[in-house]
């Protein structure tokens, strides 16, 4: 399977691209900026999109932010964003505890926004911050201490991008996760986020690996390339997957996520991947990898709507 030079189709074809969506789809980070430094020509692209009558989801498996906190990250950069627009982990992961009738408590070893968003949904949950445990004696050995403080009543383990993580969070985690009644729940696994043109830095992705490795179990994912936002945002909020563009610069998120439920995929150059990358995975036989489109930026659409 081939993916197609955007730029390089005819007016015509460009057109007919145009038309073949009715909402678009963003990726953040990457996509429309890098840190707080937006990509040139990012805002003018959507609201432009908007404009032409497109629809429009902001969709980060970025987990340290609430959607609220994304709103306004958005509007200091010159984005335009409502906050049931936005899909970010730390909200889907509240939302599917939620869904699921979740009624025990959460141990959760992530960034203080999965916190926030649990408690707005109601959500008991312990663990977030720094764990200062430490054996109560020299003599002590981590491995085998039964002075471990394990919280009664955690039905669910929920990793994302933690600044805390640490040895004692691994224990309790690996504790829990030991019973297997108890949920693992990740809220993306991105080996790396980039923070500045060139520059990334590990991203939940690690923790997560750490965690199923120690416990010898699956996370469950809530962020790409896990379909639970097309199965239970975007078709119960009318969207039609196959009218969709997904826009990402990650293939094996971003890209992938769209190719699951039919959606024309663009990946855009300004992050993680590349064309470079697709030759591998075509080689690989790794079709759902590869895009229905490439281009350099999400800035070259502008040119395309003013055909």
């Amino acid at each position: 399977m081939a993916s197609t030079n955007l730029m390089s189709l005819s007016d015509i074809e460009k057109k007919k691209f145009l038309d073949s969506f009715d909402c678009f789809i963003s990726d953040c980070d990457g996509v429309l900026w890098h840190g707080r430094k937006p990509v040139p020509g990012a805002q003018d692209v959507l609201k432009k999109l908007v404009s032409i009558g497109k629809r429009r989801f902001y969709f980060t498996n970025n987990s340290t932010m609430t959607r609220k906190q994304f709103v306004e990250k958005f509007n200091a950069l010159g984005f335009d964003a409502e906050e049931d627009e936005i899909l970010s982990t730390a909200w889907l992961t509240a939302k599917y505890l939620k869904n699921i009738n979740f009624n025990k408590k959460v141990y959760a070893a992530a960034g203080f926004a999965v916190k926030e968003e649990l408690d707005a949904l109601g959500i008991e949950n312990i663990g977030v911050g720094p764990d200062n445990y430490e054996p109560k004696s020299s003599s002590s050995s981590p491995l085998i201490s039964n002075e471990l403080e394990l919280a009664p009543d955690i039905g669910a383990v929920v990793v994302g991008y933690d600044f805390y993580f640490s040895y004692p969070k691994i224990m309790k985690a690996c504790c829990y996760l030991h019973n297997p009644d108890c949920l693992f729940i990740a809220t993306n696994k991105d080996e790396k986020f980039p923070l500045s043109e060139g520059v990334t830095v590990p991203g939940a992705g690690a923790f997560v690996a750490a965690l199923e490795t120690c416990s010898e179990r699956n996370a469950e994912v809530m962020g790409k390339p896990s379909p639970f936002a097309i199965d239970n945002v975007l078709i119960p909020s009318g969207l039609e997957p196959k009218r969709c563009l997904m826009i990402g610069d990650r293939c094996n998120t971003d890209i992938h996520f769209g190719k699951q439920r039919g959606m024309v995929t663009l990946l855009v150059e300004t992050g993680v991947h590349k064309y470079s990358d697709l030759e591998k995975y075509k080689s690989s036989g790794m079709d759902h990898l590869i895009p229905s489109y490439y281009t350099s930026s999400v800035a070259d659409l502008l040119e395309i709507m003013s055909l």
